[in-house]
């Protein structure tokens, strides 16, 4: 009788191979096809031990029947295909050197490879603590979301000394500073995917009453069986003065960088508390006794005495004390500004202040490095280059797109005081004439002419532009009354009426000009244009040569 058939009730696994490639099963009784789980592919070339052993294992058995020189040889394997799940299991194997076959059984270890790995994650959570004596040591429950931990620091604030529903109920009980969510739930969500180690540096409330920097580092354990991690073995360790140190290491960096830098000046200050903890020795030999070791007092001061007129009020609501905490409330590292300085009487340069958040490790105070720098050379070529943008090239007065969004901020600044502006339309009379007669190069001698003529009947606040080859626009906010709108547009006519001489030839221009008034007339730039425009066509179906108010009409 065949050995397979005499043990074919036996709960031992009997099997008979081919040594082939896929190791195909030849005869096995029931118990093996069960272990297996080839009991469907039975007496099909799917019955083999490739599709039923797990890859690796596989590969061990077919590398140990390729080299062992004995004929019976043991392993353990895992099987990939059961009732349940991965079973863990020993093959003995004899090799028929004749038949190139392999008989053998197989036994079900399972039961006895739990215990070996139970007691493998006790050892390692035991392992992994004892490198860390001074370090808190809990462990993390990835199916039930729990820690559990001996400490007396945890048992204190939780039952048994298990916390539930993690990371949920350490970010509701206040234990992360709120600085720290962001590296606390990342470092969980790394957990969470099963990476094999994970952590982060946060503060947090470990005693329960104060936030101190701690580094938290997880290893995760796998179930050998699926693969899947069951359980993680989690360590805390304070990096308080550690963290410190190394902030103010970084304090210390960003202060020498700026000190040998072109620093005009540089302060670090304590913005919580309202102080200056280092003070600029340029700043005080040039405010004298009224410097102050107060930074809301100092900022008054420097705005007073070394600030331009203009920029003082934003100068000072750049560095409020109320703005600078939402800034850093808002998780904004720094910000820079410009302002004018006034260096000495009638001297002014530009300068950019800029202003690094730095938080305190020990009190959680805002401070903050803030220094300034002579940027007055780079700030010319700016405003020099925006001109070039800005304005007409050969008149240099304000092309259509910059006087439409400079007259648009004033009629809005003008609604809201509730004043009236006024825009002239100013149109050469016959121009064509000139530039047919003597030609495009005299044409534009004359338009310069004209623009120096324009510009010296309003003030240097009043907005002009060329909007067109021979068509200007002249912009007041704030009139006063009608009777001044009227004499300025009878200044405008008169100025031009005067003859224009060049290269001895002389001859005679006129304009005509068209008026709209705000807010009767628009109240914005579209509007108020079209309004004065038509005021314009007015003016030249009178016979040109004069003015044209649209509420004339």
């Amino acid at each position: 009788m065949d050995v397979v058939e005499f043990f074919s009730d036996s709960k031992t696994g009997f099997f008979t191979i081919k040594n082939d490639s896929n190791l195909t099963v030849i005869d096995s009784n029931s118990s093996f096809l069960s272990m297996t789980g080839l009991a469907s592919a039975s007496g099909t070339k799917n019955c083999c031990l490739k599709n039923c052993v797990m890859a690796s294992d596989f590969e061990e058995i077919k590398r140990q029947l390729a080299s062992n020189s004995e004929v019976s040889f043991t392993l353990e394997v895992r099987f990939k295909k059961t009732v349940s799940s991965c079973m863990y299991a020993v093959f003995c194997f004899n090799k028929d050197v004749k038949n190139s076959s392999i008989s053998g059984t197989v036994t079900d270890i399972s039961s006895i490879s739990k215990r070996e790995l139970s007691l493998k994650s006790q050892n390692e959570s035991l392992l992994i603590g004892m490198e860390n004596m001074s370090a808190l040591v809990w462990e993390y429950d990835f199916e039930t979301k729990t820690i559990t931990c001996n400490s007396s620091l945890v048992k204190n604030r939780w039952k048994d000394g298990i916390i539930p529903d993690v990371p949920e109920s350490l970010l509701s009980s206040g234990f992360v500073h709120p600085d720290s969510l962001f590296p606390f739930l990342e470092m969980h969500e790394a957990l969470d995917r099963g990476e094999p180690e994970c952590g982060s540096e946060i503060r947090a409330k470990v005693d329960g009453t104060n936030f101190k920097w701690i580094s938290i580092k997880y290893s995760t354990i796998y179930d050998d069986e699926t693969c899947e991690p069951t359980k993680a073995i989690g360590m805390m360790i304070n990096i308080n003065e550690q963290k410190e140190r190394q902030l103010q290491y970084l304090m210390d960096m960003q202060y020498h960088d700026a000190m040998v830098s072109d620093a005009v000046y540089l302060m670090e200050i304590n913005l919580s508390k309202n102080i200056v903890l280092k003070p600029d020795k340029r700043l005080k030999n040039r405010l004298g006794e009224a410097y102050s070791m107060a930074y809301w007092n100092l900022i008054t001061v420097m705005s007073r005495e070394l600030v331009y007129e203009k920029d003082r009020d934003f100068f000072i609501e750049m560095l409020s004390k109320d703005y600078l905490l939402n800034l850093f409330r808002s998780q904004m590292p720094n910000f820079s500004f410009e302002y004018r300085s006034v260096i000495t009487k009638g001297e002014i340069q530009w300068c950019r202040v800029f202003v690094n958040f730095i938080l305190e490790p020990m009190q959680g105070d805002v401070c903050m490095l803030m220094y300034a720098r002579n940027i007055n050379d780079e700030k010319l070529r700016e405003i020099i280059l925006k001109d070039g943008a800005e304005r007409d090239s050969l008149t240099k007065l304000y092309n259509r797109a910059t006087i439409q969004h400079k007259i648009d901020y004033e009629l809005s600044s003008a609604s809201k005081k509730g004043t009236s502006c006024v825009l002239y339309m100013i149109d050469l009379d016959d121009f064509k004439v000139i530039n047919d007669t003597y030609g495009h190069l005299f044409g534009d001698a004359v338009l310069c002419e004209i623009t120096s003529r324009i510009k010296s009947v309003f003030r240097g606040s009043d907005i002009i532009g060329r909007v067109g080859g021979d068509e200007f626009t002249v912009f007041i906010p704030d009139v006063p009354s009608f009777d001044f709108v009227m004499e300025k547009a009878e200044s405008i006519c008169s100025t031009l009426r005067n003859p224009v001489k060049f290269d001895a030839k002389g001859f005679s221009i006129s304009c005509s000009v068209g008026i709209a008034i705000s807010p009767q007339n628009g109240t914005v730039f579209k509007d108020l244009y079209e309004s004065a425009d038509e005021a314009l066509y007015a003016a030249k179906a009178k016979g040109k040569n004069c003015y044209f108010c649209l509420g004339d009409k």
